[in-house]
């Protein structure tokens, strides 16, 4: 499930997802397209309060350091993310096919600058070895890089199937959805629906990345990230979903 950008073709990108989960293209961008996706993101983060998630003129809470939720309206004021990832051929070609061509693409970013060590519970679900409540692909890159250390993403790969049980029979009969507080995490699964629960957290394997590199996601694999192990360390995420319809 990681391949070099020369290796891979549409169809490699598409079943790899499907079997796996995620699908890692190393070396996607140049030193140079990483470089202005790294600035461009800490440009805004400079504005922005720490421990705080801005969303519009909102904020919230974000104890691991500071987040931005962007949609569609506010994309133009990022102009290298729109023209790497929302203009490229080839990711809106794997968006597509993924999902015959009924999706809505690039529907919202959630985009995440974690720097400091946490206490358990003050730990975002993001980075809780979770199940998302609906189905979605991600393209995801991390301009600092990401390893073990720092919050690389881990997953458990092959385990797409078992999220996708988990959220169509349980978490979809919650009708107060995610914000209302439905279990999300394979702990809450472990004691809500076991019995539709097979994997381990000791099978999770963590995802390490260079800033060129690009991930795409099924997030109904079990996956989490952000979670930084030693102070002084950070991690730059940037998360773009698209949705079945």
């Amino acid at each position: 499930m990681i391949f070099e950008k020369e290796d891979i073709d549409l169809t490699t990108v598409v079943q790899t997802v499907r079997d796996q989960g995620l699908c890692i293209i190393k070396n996607w961008f140049t030193e140079n397209q990483a470089k202005d996706l790294k600035d461009e993101q800490l440009e805004f983060y400079s504005d922005i309060e720490d421990n705080k998630r801005v969303m519009f003129l909102e904020q919230e809470e974000f104890n691991q350091g500071k987040a931005m939720a962007l949609y569609p309206q506010s994309y133009n004021a990022f102009p290298y993310l729109v023209k790497n990832i929302f203009y490229d051929p080839f990711l809106n070609s794997v968006i597509d096919t993924y999902y015959s061509g009924r999706c809505q693409k690039f529907l919202q970013t959630f985009c995440t600058y974690e720097n400091k060590v946490v206490k358990d519970k003050d730990l975002g679900r993001h980075s809780r070895l979770h199940v998302d409540p609906y189905a979605a692909l991600k393209i995801a890159f991390f301009p600092s890089g990401a390893s073990k250390s720092n919050g690389a993403l881990r997953v458990i790969p092959g385990s797409r199937q078992e999220g996708a049980n988990i959220r169509i029979k349980f978490m979809s009969k919650n009708p107060a959805g995610l914000n209302g507080g439905v279990a999300h995490t394979m702990q809450e699964f472990k004691k809500q629906c076991a019995e539709l629960v097979t994997r381990n957290e000791n099978e999770v394997v963590y995802m390490e990345c260079t800033p060129r590199d690009l991930c795409v996601v099924d997030t109904d694999m079990y996956h989490g990230g952000g979670l930084i192990e030693e102070k002084g360390k950070e991690r730059l995420a940037i998360y773009i979903h698209s949705r079945p319809l």
